[in-house]
């Protein structure tokens, strides 16, 4: 039809679509309604699909249209209903809202039917022209290029070739994906040398930019500027800005000084008086020492108004402390006067302005304190930065508080806001607005390099980025300036910190020396009359010449130059004692010498201001005073606080003077001293430099090193302290010096023992460049010993305080070997040389080696490095590897590795500690000599550490070995040490590859280093968890490196196969994972004997592996050390050929497994035998196969699905629950092998990642998505890899694959493995390729599939059908295309005929599918069979055929499967429902065994999950009878199911009636062995059922075969079986009965059961369910399917009468029963088993009242109702519930009731009396019960009421006779029981034995009475037939 039949709506769905559309108690409100929609698929079918409501859109099922035949109105079930008549009779009932739109889904229903057949008859005329005429059909790939179907056609044109190109496309580094499990799993290595290594830097706390913006005071003035006349401040304000810290009481930063004056404010100050020191220090006589600021414009630097402060210890009391000053000008008090007043006039300000303008031209460059303010730096509870940027208060300076401890008390009153205290401060109305702003990104410092983009954001915003136009603290440019400059220029701001917390390498230039002027009390001198307003000028000077002028190194302050000859403190107006504040910073020069000195000049300066303007300037200043300070004390430089003299005078040669030196002897000038010589003046010194040390021993050292390198020197320099000078050569100054000078400076080295560490650590670069400079220069053997134990000291400490981090830094980036000339000694030979003598045992100084041991790897390394830049200084370098060094420096080196390995040997246990870091500083060291040395004898070495090396049992030991080779291995070069050579025999064949692939002596001659490394790791593997860690994570980051080195990229695959490529060694070791047991023949491949060990049955193990290990290494190093030496030109070792053979003789005894492998290991494994097989060249991989037998073969593929399974996709959330399990379970162990996935997928998932999670609950807990990216990334990766070899595999060995028809290992393991791909999570990605391998694989192994075991087709079948369904279109598109590749494949196969084997394995998977609950009823499903369709529908190659007709009828019986089996998802929570659905199933099967078996399969496993063992076993038992009818009708068999009559009468009936269906009949391949199979699983299940009697007649169908095949072994394992069968027998016979289920009868009333209303069946229950168990779990059943308010239990076993019921509910009664056996049966049937096998009849008993509701009343009324119920089947069955086939009822009157009730006492007591051997506690529990006084009430109270004269007249004469026979047993059965009782008692129950007989005698007695003649003679037999006699009566004289 030209359009599509469309249609939606809500209709009413009856609950069971398969019912009999005639019945009429269908409830019309058990319709559920449903929203409907009317589908057309891609195969022109309809479909109609319903949801919930029309909001879902996941569908609730699907009704089928194909079959659809008629549309009908159904008015017996109402006028609105209305029925779809499907051609299987599975009738569909649907309830519209009216009859309109009942009218509209009819007229469209049959529009569809129309449309159905116009396209059946149209079919074959849609292609007429474009069909080629009939004929022999070509090729597949031919037929398919003329398909209509763009997917067909590309497919077509698919070749091996573009398959392998398209999966080698887009791939990804297999070792990137795995980097982060690397990391996370990685093993901690502290000897790791390939850390990142960082020059020394700078190191910052918080930084802070702080801008100094404005400073403002009440007191304005207006000036003109320009037209226009704007206000300013009335006096210029000189500010200094600093960090206190108020918790420590300490200042800790410098002073910054900034100017923020207006500049009209600024010019008051005339530039002649601001310079005048300046200008009058210019006429004296000059000196050249100002610090070069290079190409800096002082311009630039004139006025500063921010800064970078650094605070590395940051917390809530640092205060920033503003300090502001003015131009002197009388008291404190007088000045601040005009700013304090209220009154604001103008008058006022202009009158300041004005007077300060005078002020300032006369004493312009004097200060005075005049204010300051502070405000903490940080909030106080959060720590952040105060961003305020306005100080709160402003205090005026107090003459009498101005100094630092003033202030710093004040600073604690304001932290502690002490109000009372801070009121008695005056403060001035003001503001200072400071802005704070933290720098977050590191200031760059000059010549870093800085991105285009940093530079960029620097320009936008200066905080963002590298801060511009910077300078340090010593006013270096960070980055030269542009000029001019593009933003303002910010000053680094000195921290002062202490000495303890600065313990870094310094990494800047700073040499500064900061003055403290303190106090200078003048208050009691004489010598000066006018010395009151004091100003304290402060110089630096290098001579004390009367000429000589101040050297011009003393920072300005704004406006000053950058650097100024003197300056002064601020003065106190009027004060004779002034205290002072100020900072004074002096660049101190880099030479220092004894003349330098501080010179203080005192000045009273005259405030008033002349009254003549005739007045000289000269009286502005008089001095007062002079002290000075040498910088240089004992050659160190001052430092802290002094008390000083004060001279008069100052003359020439001051300097030589000395207060207290004056008297006999003195030579200097004659000084005049103020206040009679006494200290009057106190100054202290703070030095920050990185020039000059403080610490006095150092700074000794240091002397004599400048000593000894100046001897030669004619000018005196013995006072000169200089760190940093030129390197000269010292071999000629060394050989003047005289031994006291050797004697000095080995107590200099000595002494510095006593320095600080920190203090070294500051200085350490020139401590150890002088040090090993010494070393290498001084011929002293005593010096040399001193240094070596004085660098071991230093390291010891530099480790203690935790900073190992700059040896390492000054090995790499600082260390310089000495200048070699001449026959100078080199400081790597002085360092092997004294190293040694330090670890000769004579040296007593443990403590000594031990840190030597610990901290090896720092002189080690300076000896490498050494050896290095000796090389490249020397030119040596070009030279041959065996010319570089000499054989004395050889034999020191061996010399000291020799030393080395004795400490560690010896004292491994008692320092662990030091011995390891030795034997790793030791390797490393080894790795270095690689590069530099002649490698054979480095290779003599590592010979040398195998051989000495024995671990010898040792744990830490053998850790140690490892540790060294690994390291050794890590070398850069390693791959270009291993590469092989060219062998002088040519490869002729791919064969003779097998060197490249063996780890035979030939591997290891030519690969030294990787023999050694595989080697070791085949031991490590013998030893215990961590050591394995180590050994397999080497390899792999040995691997892992080779792939991320670029230098490889296009040699890799050549790499590969040299270095790692030991293909057959790896699989052997691969292998002992999985392999339990081998043969011990030796396989080709492999010449290992330890790999032999370990393939023939035993593993890696720790047994001899001692010697072993050490053997090995010999034999390796032998060949390896010979053929490098004959290339380097050495000498070869010596022959170690009797330690080879020894070695050979160890390795071949047997081994032990140590311990299992763990997951992260097994993980690290495979990837390294994935990568191997990524990258190794297939020439290699083809050769080694062709070497292989078949089994290493198959083990090789086994390795595969290992890693398949390790590293697959498991989803989102088990990837979280593997690593929250992997925390709390560090050491679960590995699954070597991966579970086997049989084909009918009993646990399996969906094929893609998406149909996976699904299914999963929604995960509450965050997750890592990258860490699952990177898991889905590597499984694709992994998948590939392993794809590739498969299909090089199935491309190479076609002929071996194809063996037997594909029933080969090889064919079935590789099967196996894509199998595993289709059943595990995959990518998209990957199923694309993998569907196209398959694609190709069923094109070229037609006869395996199709002609083969047809189990292999199936198992595809049914991983394609499970694909069809998956969530993915592109899979299920990918999937549709294979399954029809498939069918035409097996069409063409057979000749174009039919795709029988297709078509049937097609309906079997989709069965088991079903089985296994899988979802295949919905869209997705449907879309896929409709795909299927369309593709054989646009085939134009075979629409003259009957597929495309084939295909679709396989498609509608898929289709018809799905909609049989729809109720069993409605029904999935009912087992015995479901069980019933599939058992219907099952039979509809009959012509198809292969479905039939799978259904009942399908049932077998529902009952296993419930624990239905018995049902289990005749599932099984039915499917063995199904096998062996279909061996008979083949003629294989001659029993058939005959053979099954004894174990079950059902068999008979189910299994004989097998139809044959010719096509479905040809493709099944049942064997015998198929039936053993079957036959075996049944008699499993009937073992754990503990029906054990029924195995014999199991057994008696299997031995017969296993005897036919000679099968021995079988044979004995079966009798085996049987006897512990029936042993089980005996057992419990002896001990009781057995639980072997409970019956009860289950009748269902009520519309609400549809089909099952009035029905009755009988449960069988587990062991001994009671009738509550059973009715609870009814009830929670049924109740969630009705309701739970719906359902109700009929209490009672009486009749039920339906109209009586409630029809709005459902009523479910229970009663128990138990097996009733007629005739002799009962008396055959005698043990328990028996009495529960093959049963039919049942019954219960119900109480009744005649005439009455009651059930219960007096014995002469009471009643029994005996119901005897048939099933229809017999009991066990494959269904625990069987309908109700027949039912009898017998009412017993009383007497008839009394007469069995005293035959069901003597049958109790007969039981016990015939039961061997005799239960003595049951015994008595049924005397007890029959005798005892207490319940006499029971068979008295009937001899009373039916017996005696006058009752018996009332009833039949025969029921009296037979109820007094009945008490004649009773009373003889009872008299049997106490004889047996007498005989079982012990003398303690005596007592109660006569207590029981004497309530027997006194029954007897009155029993007596009632009965005549009570003790027949023939007792024996009476009570024999008895039972029988008595029951026939009651049945046969009963009315039913």
């Amino acid at each position: 039809m030209n359009k599509s039949v469309t249609k939606s709506g809500y209709l009413c769905l009856s609950p069971d679509r398969q019912h009999d559309a005639g019945r009429a108690n269908l409830s019309m409100k058990s319709f559920k309604k449903r929203f409907f929609y009317l589908k057309q698929q891609v195969d022109t079918s309809y479909v109609m699909e319903y949801h919930k409501d029309d909001k879902k859109l996941d569908a609730k099922g699907l009704i089928y249209l194909d079959s659809l035949v008629d549309v009908v109105k159904n008015p017996k079930r109402g006028k609105l209903v209305f029925e779809l008549r499907m051609q299987d009779r599975h009738n569909v009932l649907l309830l519209a809202d009216n009859e309109q739109q009942v009218d509209s889904w009819i007229a469209t229903l049959k529009r569809v039917i129309d449309s159905e057949k116009r396209d059946a008859l149209g079919a074959n005329r849609i292609f007429e022209e474009h069909i080629p005429s009939p004929g022999k059909a070509g090729s597949l790939h031919e037929s398919l290029r003329q398909s209509m179907n763009p997917e067909l056609q590309k497919y077509a044109r698919e070749t091996d070739a573009s398959i392998a190109e398209d999966r080698q496309q887009g791939r990804q580094r297999l070792f990137k994906l795995y980097r982060h499990e690397m990391q996370k799993n990685s093993v901690p290595d502290e000897y790791q040398d390939e850390m990142k290594i960082d020059t020394y830097s700078e190191r910052f706390g918080l930084r802070l930019l702080i801008k100094c913006e404005n400073l403002s005071f009440r007191l304005l003035v207006s000036l003109q500027q320009g037209d226009r006349f704007n206000q300013c401040q009335a006096e210029p304000y000189f500010c200094t800005l600093a960090l206190y810290d108020v918790r420590d009481e300490c200042k800790i930063s410098e002073d910054f000084h900034f100017d923020i004056n207006d500049p009209r404010v600024r010019d008051m100050i005339p530039k002649d008086v601001q310079m005048a020191p300046e200008m009058l220090n210019a006429n004296a006589e000059t000196n050249s020492s100002q610090p070069d600021i290079g190409n800096l414009n002082e311009d630039w630097l004139q006025f500063r108004n921010q800064a970078i402060f650094s605070v590395r210890r940051p917390h809530p009391d640092i205060y920033m402390v503003v300090r502001v000053e003015k131009v002197l000008h009388g008291s404190l008090a007088q000045s601040a006067e005009p700013y304090i007043s209220k009154s604001n006039d103008s008058k006022q300000a202009f009158k300041v302005y004005k007077q300060m303008t005078t002020v300032c031209q006369r004493l312009g460059h004097y200060r005075m304190p005049f204010a300051w303010a502070a405000r903490p730096l940080l909030k106080p509870f959060t720590q952040e930065i105060n961003t305020y940027s306005e100080f709160l208060t402003i205090y005026r300076q107090d003459a009498t508080s101005i100094s630092d401890a003033d202030l710093m008390k004040y600073l604690s009153y304001i932290k502690h806001k002490r109000t009372d205290k801070l009121s008695k401060l005056q403060a001035i109305p003001g503001n200072i607005k400071i802005s704070v702003e933290e720098l977050k990104v590191t200031v760059a410092r000059q010549g870093e390099e800085r991105s285009g983009q940093q530079m960029s954001q620097a320009k936008e915003k200066a905080t963002q980025g590298v801060l511009p136009n910077c300078l340090t603290p010593s006013l270096k440019p960070v980055k030269p300036f542009p000029e001019p400059p593009t933003h303002p220029v910010s000053y680094e701001v000195e921290e002062f910190l202490p000495d303890f917390s600065t313990s870094f390498p310094h990494t800047t230039y700073i040499n500064n020396l900061y003055v403290y002027p303190i106090h200078l009390k003048y208050d009691t001198q004489k010598c000066f009359t006018k010395a009151r307003n004091i100003a304290c000028v402060i110089e630096f000077k290098d001579s004390d010449s009367a000429t000589s002028a101040p050297l011009k190194r003393i920072y300005g302050r704004p406006g000053m130059p950058a650097f100024v000859t003197t300056t002064s403190a601020a003065v106190l107006h009027h004060s004779t004692t002034p205290d002072m504040y100020e900072e004074v910073k002096v660049a101190l020069p880099l030479q220092l010498h004894s003349k330098h000195h501080i010179l203080f000049r005192f000045f009273h300066v005259s405030c008033e201001l002349p009254k003549s303007s005739m007045k000289k300037k000269d009286n502005v200043e008089t001095a007062v005073g002079y002290a000075w300070l040498p910088i240089l004390q004992n050659n160190v430089v001052t430092v802290g606080e002094h008390s000083i003299c004060v001279a008069q005078e100052l003359p020439a040669g001051y300097l030589t003077s000395d207060p207290q030196s004056f008297g006999k002897g003195y030579a200097g000038p004659i000084i005049k001293w103020v206040d009679n010589s006494r200290p009057v003046f106190k100054a202290s010194l703070r030095l920050l430099s990185t020039v000059y040390t403080k610490d006095v021993h150092l700074q000794k050292f240091f002397s004599h090193c400048e000593k000894l390198e100046d001897s030669a020197d004619p000018v005196d320099k013995s006072e000169t302290v200089n760190l940093v000078k030129p390197k000269t050569d010292m071999r000629s100054l060394v050989e003047f010096a005289s031994g006291d000078f050797h004697r000095e400076l080995a107590n200099s080295v000595k002494v510095l023992h006593a320095v600080e560490i920190s203090t070294i650590i500051r200085f350490l670069p020139p401590t150890f460049n002088q040090l090993f400079r010494l070393l290498a220069a001084c011929a002293s053997d005593d010096v040399s010993q001193n240094t070596i134990r004085l660098l071991i000291h230093v390291v010891q400490g530099i480790h203690a305080a935790g900073k190992p981090d700059i040896l390492h830094t000054y090995v790499k980036h600082v260390f310089m070997t000495t200048p070699v000339s001449g026959g100078q000694k080199t400081i790597h030979e002085e360092l092997c040389k004294n190293l040694t003598v330090a670890l000769r045992p004579a040296n007593a100084d443990l403590v000594l080696i031990n840190s030597l041991l610990e901290h090896a790897w720092f002189f080690l390394q300076i000896i490498v490095k050494s050896m290095a830049q000796y090389l490249l200084v020397t030119g040596r370098l070009e030279l041959p590897r065996n010319e570089r060094f000499s054989s004395d420096f050889q034999f020191r080196v061996l010399t000291m590795v020799q030393a080395f390995l004795q400490h560690i040997m010896q004292k491994f246990k008692e320092h662990p500690v030091e011995t390891r870091s030795a034997n790793a500083s030791l390797a490393n060291f080894v790795k270095g000599c690689f590069t530099f040395m002649d490698r054979g004898f480095v290779m003599k070495i590592v010979n040398l550490y195998l051989d000495k090396f024995d671990p010898s049992g040792a744990k830490a030991l053998y850790e140690f070995r490892f540790e060294f080779v690994k390291i050794v291995c890590s070398h850069e070069h390693y791959v270009a040490l291993n590469l092989p050579m060219v062998r002088t025999n040519a490869v002729r064949n791919i064969k003779d590859l097998h060197l490249d692939f063996t780890l035979t002596d030939e591997f290891r001659k030519y690969h030294f280093l990787a023999g050694v490394l595989l080697l070791e790791v085949r031991s490590a593997l013998r030893e215990y968890r961590d050591v394995r860690r180590v050994a397999i994570a080497m390899l792999r980051n040995q691997l892992a490196k080779h792939a991320f080195d670029d230098r490889f990229s296009s040699r890799l695959c050549s790499i590969c196969d040299a270095c790692h490529g030991q293909l057959g060694y790896w699989m052997a070791l691969e292998s002992s994972l999985i392999i339990e047991s081998r043969s011990s023949t030796l396989p080709p491949g492999i010449k290992d004997p330890a790999v032999l060990a370990l393939i023939a049955g035993g593993s890696l193990g720790n047994q001899g592996r001692s010697s072993s290990m050490a053997n090995m290494s010999d034999r390796s190093s032998n060949a390896s050390t010979a053929t490098l030496q004959d290339r380097e030109g050495s000498e070869p070792p010596d022959d170690r050929s009797d330690k080879i053979q020894k070695s050979q003789a160890v390795q071949s005894a047997p081994l032990i497994r140590y311990d299992k492998l763990e997951r992260d290991e097994v993980r690290d494994m495979h990837i390294c035998f994935l990568y191997i097989l990524e990258n190794i060249s297939a020439e290699l991989l083809l050769g080694w196969w062709q070497k292989c037998s078949e089994s290493e073969i198959l083990d090789f593929f086994k390795v595969l699905e290992m890693c398949l399974t390790n590293f697959s996709y498991p989803g989102r959330k088990q990837i979280y629950v593997q690593q929250a399990f992997a925390v709390n379970n560090p050491h679960q162990k590995a699954l070597t092998l991966p579970s086997r996935r049989a084909p009918n997928l009993t646990s399996r998932v969906i094929s893609t990642y998406s149909d996976r999670t699904s299914a999963l609950t929604a995960i509450t807990e965050e997750m890592d998505s990258y860490t699952a990216l990177l898991t889905a990334s590597m499984a694709t990766e992994v998948g590939l890899i392993i794809l590739d070899t498969v299909a090089l595999f199935a491309t190479s060995f076609k002929e071996q694959l194809q063996q037997g028809g594909g029933d080969n290992q090889l064919m079935l393991r590789m099967c196996d493995i894509c199998l595993l791909y289709l059943q595990m999570n995959q990518s998209e990605a990957l199923l694309k390729h993998l569907f196209a391998f398959l694609r190709n694989f069923v094109n070229q192994y037609k006869e395996v599939l199709f002609e083969g075991n047809a189990s292999l087709c199936g198992a595809f079948i049914t991983e394609i059908l499970h694909c069809c369904n998956s969530k993915l279109r592109s899979t299920r598109v990918e999937a549709c295309a294979l399954l029809y590749l498939l069918m035409r494949n097996n069409f063409e196969f057979t000749g174009r005929r039919n795709f029988t084997r297709v078509h049937l394995q097609a309906i079997i998977s989709v069965s088991q599918l079903l089985g296994d609950a899988v979802g295949l009823n919905n869209a997705r499903f449907q879309e896929s069979l409709s795909n299927i369709n369309n593709y054989a529908n646009t085939d134009k190659a075979i629409q003259h055929t009957p597929f495309p007709a084939e295909v679709k009828d396989l498609t509608k019986r898929i289709r018809t499967v799905l909609m049989a089996t729809a109720q069993m998802k409605e029904h999935e929570n009912d087992p015995e429902m479901l069980v019933d659905l599939q058992h219907s199933l099952a039979n509809s099967y009959a012509s198809t065994p292969e479905l039939r078996h799978t259904w009942l399969e399908n049932m077998a496993r529902i009952h296993g999950h419930y624990g239905n063992l018995s049902e289990v076993a005749h599932c099984y038992m039915h499917i063995a009878a199904l096998v062996a009818e279909y061996l008979k009708r083949k003629g294989v068999y001659s029993l058939g199911c005959s053979a099954f009559v004894n174990m079950s009468p059902n068999i008979s009936v189910d299994e004989s009636n097998m139809k044959e269906d010719a096509g479905s009949m040809q493709d099944i391949s049942y064997t015998e062995d198929t039936l053993v199979e079957k036959l075996e699983m049944c008699a499993y299940s009937l073992d754990k059922a503990e029906r054990w009697e029924m195995m014999g007649e199991v057994y008696k169908l299997i031995i017969p075969i296993y005897e036919k095949q000679r099968n021995y072994q079988a044979i004995s394992e079966a009798y085996g079986k049987l006897h512990q069968a029936y042993s089980k027998v005996v057992d419990v016979l002896q001990q009781g009965k057995r639980l072997l289920g409970t019956f009860f009868r289950v009748a269902f009333y009520g519309q609400h059961f549809d089909m099952e209303d009035g029905k009755e069946y009988i449960y069988k229950e587990p062991k001994v369910t009671n009738l509550a168990e059973i009715s609870e779990r009814l009830r929670n059943l049924y109740s969630e399917k009705y309701g739970k308010d719906t359902v109700k239990l009929i209490q009672d076993s009486n009749p039920v009468d339906p109209t009586e019921l409630d029809p709005k509910f459902a009523y479910i009664q229970i009663s128990f029963v138990r097996p009733f056996f007629k005739d002799q049966e009962g008396d055959e049937r005698i043990t328990d088993f028996e009495r529960n096998n093959n049963i039919r009849h049942f019954v219960y008993e119900t109480p009744f009242i005649p005439n009455s509701k009651k059930a219960h009343g007096l014995l002469e009324e009471q009643c029994k109702r005996r119901t005897i119920l048939t099933t229809l089947h017999s009991f066990p069955y494959v269904k625990k519930r069987v309908p109700v086939f027949g039912k009898e009822v017998v009412n017993l009157a009383p007497l008839e009731v009394a007469i069995d009730e005293m035959h069901n006492r003597v049958c109790e007591l007969n039981e016990v009396l015939l039961r061997e051997p005799h239960d003595m506690i049951k015994l008595q529990l049924r005397l007890q019960g029959s005798v005892s006084v207490q319940v006499h009430a029971g068979p008295l109270a009937y001899a009373n009421t039916f017996l005696g004269k006058e009752m018996e007249k009332k009833y039949d004469k025969e029921h009296i006779k037979s109820l007094k026979e009945a008490f004649r047993a009773f009373v003889h059965v009872c008299g049997d029981a106490l004889e047996l009782n007498a005989k079982l008692i012990g003398a303690e129950q005596a007592e109660y034995h006569e207590s029981m007989k004497n309530n027997y005698n006194d029954m007897v007695e009155k029993l007596s009475a009632l009965i005549e003649n009570l003790y027949p003679t023939e007792t024996g037999m009476f009570v024999k037939e008895l039972p029988l006699q008595v029951f026939n009566y009651i049945s046969t004289s009963s009315t039913v």
